[in-house]
């Protein structure tokens, strides 16, 4: 039988030579520099966020009721995607929050927008993707989002070295940072709009 390989086997083939690839680079990996928090009101939050050979791009998080139970994590990319990749099962995609290769991203279906709202600048930045992290009582780790996969893609996939992300809940906060975060830890927006 000829024709081109179905891509849900191409997916299974990739993904173990992918997660050996990071394994490797990993171990030689330095963290990167974390985004510059490029403004600050008592209403929204905008960082800068480098993105390889081309204009930095912008993300944000706006002040909210809920202040206290929600928390910016700075992400070393390469980590992050590691353990993202490595948590979402091997066969076919069963969740919309799981994890692809690299390679995969810019076949998702609404990749196009995320292009458009990177592009826009620090005038429209890209709200903060919510993530959150999860370990069962088996041991499994389970990272997902509640908003943002496709986003999440978009910066991956341009190789961007570290970019924020919204989490709720410290518990989630405190395990997303110690599996892929980068500086001291989560910061609550309680305490980054305290002083605005």
């Amino acid at each position: 039988m000829t024709g081109t390989i179905p891509a849900w086997i191409r997916r299974i083939t990739a993904r173990p030579q992918e997660l050996r690839r990071l394994r490797r680079s990993l171990k030689s990996h330095q963290p990167p520099a974390s985004p510059t928090l490029e403004s600050l009101n008592r209403f929204k939050a905008i960082w800068r966020v480098s993105i390889p050979n081309q204009p930095a791009r912008f993300m944000s998080v706006c002040s909210g009721a809920i202040n206290q139970d929600s928390f910016v994590v700075h992400l070393d990319a390469e980590r992050f995607y590691f353990a993202w990749l490595n948590s979402s099962p091997l066969f076919l995609r069963q969740r919309a929050s799981d994890c692809v290769c690299r390679a995969d991203m810019p076949r998702d279906y609404k990749f196009r927008w995320a292009v458009d709202g990177f592009s826009h600048g620090v005038h429209n930045p890209v709200p903060l993707a919510e993530a959150g992290a999860h370990i069962s009582a088996s041991g499994r780790l389970s990272l997902g989002f509640t908003n943002g996969v496709t986003r999440t893609f978009w910066l991956l996939a341009n190789h961007c070295p570290a970019f924020p992300v919204k989490v709720y809940g410290a518990n989630d906060a405190c395990l997303l940072h110690q599996i892929a975060g980068l500086e001291a830890g989560p910061t609550s927006l309680a305490d980054l709009f305290a002083d605005t």
